[in-house]
């Protein structure tokens, strides 16, 4: 299994966040299935998102446009940074303080 160094955040693939990367209101609309997009994968832990391919910027900047959480739209342009095709979040995992673009919110 491959791993990317990227400043301290373990990627396999996949973008390894904790939940507390997003805010508790975006946590409320994916565990309704309200959110913009519906996650890959569901658990009491977390969930996974499949991040699309694209091959443009125009498909980038209207995926950024539709999505309503800045935190989420952070990730996603990680995720796309680093060509890592999923995006998971635990509720047991690590916070990364030291990754500038990523907000941590307290709930």
């Amino acid at each position: 299994m491959a791993i990317l160094d990227m400043n301290m955040i373990r990627a396999y693939f996949m973008l390894d966040l904790s939940t507390a990367h997003l805010p508790l209101e975006t946590v409320e609309q994916i565990e309704r299935g309200e959110f913009y997009r519906d996650p890959y994968l569901r658990s009491d832990y977390g969930f996974v998102f499949q991040i699309n391919e694209y091959h443009t910027l125009k498909e980038c900047e209207r995926e950024l446009s539709e999505c309503p959480c800045p935190a989420f739209r952070a990730a996603l342009k990680i995720a796309w940074k680093y060509n890592l095709r999923f995006i998971m979040y635990d509720q047991d995992a690590e916070p990364h303080f030291d990754v500038e673009e990523l907000p941590i919110y307290e709930w």
